[in-house]
């Protein structure tokens, strides 16, 4: 994939993360607290970090091409 692509599909994951953040989508805020546990983060004081790690795992986890 092209680097266009993959700046198109890295924002595309992160809109679709921050908007299930933002509508208190309860399956996301569960993964938000079981990776503040992990990392030793609180949701609240370290959401974006917490939100970056999603977007990490959610872009090693895209399916290629």
């Amino acid at each position: 994939m092209s680097n266009l692509q993959n700046d198109i599909i890295m924002e595309t994951i992160s809109d679709e993360i921050w908007g299930k953040v933002e509508s208190g989508d309860t399956e996301t805020w569960q993964e938000m607290t079981q990776i503040g546990i992990a990392k030793g983060l609180h949701c609240d004081d370290d959401m974006e970090e917490i939100v970056e790690i999603m977007i990490e795992n959610a872009w090693e986890n895209y399916p290629e091409g």
